[in-house]
């Protein structure tokens, strides 16, 4: 899939560098769902879909700086644009999932998720791409990831 945006584009555009993982699957996927549960956005698919996605960035970033204040316990990470931040990159029904900048323009190399009825965080060492077969395919697990994920069919829907 080519994009109509460059990454130059997108990241000036952002104020933020993406990691060289989430750009492979940008560049492969178009905005969709991964199993039709796993919601994606491509954002140099296009000025639309570079907008949803800053749309997504800051109604989360925004929940999670607010449930933090209420709630600490429950989100003990810096949210982008603070640094280290986790910036989110997926959600699905019951999850939120994030990369985690280091630097404005490195991530530190793990996959941070979040089950969204409660505080129960997780990390995956791998890339995203590594990620989405494990969880899809039931090969990681996690208690806050719902085991029902590689119930699903392995297929790629854009919308």
């Amino acid at each position: 899939m080519a994009g109509e945006l460059s990454w130059a584009e997108v990241e000036e555009a952002m104020g933020f560098a993406f990691p060289e993982d989430f750009k492979a699957v940008a560049a492969t996927f178009p905005t969709g769902a991964f199993g039709g549960r796993i919601y994606f956005i491509s954002p140099i698919q296009s000025a639309e879909s570079l907008g949803m996605f800053k749309d997504r960035l800051e109604i989360t970033i925004s929940s999670f700086h607010e449930g933090r204040e209420v709630l600490p316990d429950y989100f003990p990470h810096r949210f982008h644009p603070e640094y280290p931040g986790l910036i989110p990159w997926a959600v699905d029904d019951e999850h939120a999932y994030f990369w985690n900048a280091v630097s404005p323009a490195e991530p530190d190399g793990k996959i941070f998720f979040l089950e969204n009825t409660g505080p129960d965080w997780g990390a995956y060492e791998g890339s995203i791409e590594d990620f989405l077969i494990d969880i899809l395919s039931g090969s990681f697990t996690h208690p806050g990831l719902y085991s029902n994920l590689n119930e699903k069919p392995r297929m790629y829907d854009e919308y």
